[in-house]
């Protein structure tokens, strides 16, 4: 189980390696980043930031569930349940 802390640690992560991929300042990501939201969140993007997030969390997402880690909130659900 994660604990709140380490959740909260997990979305923090995950917006600044948002931001990095993005090259958009953490501060200027919306309150809940996802690709209907950021314009530079394009397929090329997506697949960056899959393999940043690969690197960050040493862990590996399986490609079919890239496709449904359009947003922040699916990213750190996904990662959250890893760790359990």
């Amino acid at each position: 189980m994660t604990s709140d802390s380490d959740t909260a640690t997990v979305a923090r992560r995950v917006r600044m390696v948002l931001g990095s991929v993005l090259q958009v300042a953490e501060a200027d990501l919306p309150d809940e980043p996802a690709t209907h939201n950021l314009r530079r969140w394009d397929s090329l993007h997506h697949m960056m930031l899959m393999l940043a997030l690969e690197g960050e969390f040493g862990l590996r997402i399986e490609p079919e569930a890239t496709p449904s880690l359009t947003s922040a909130a699916a990213i750190e659900a996904h990662i959250n349940g890893r760790a359990g």
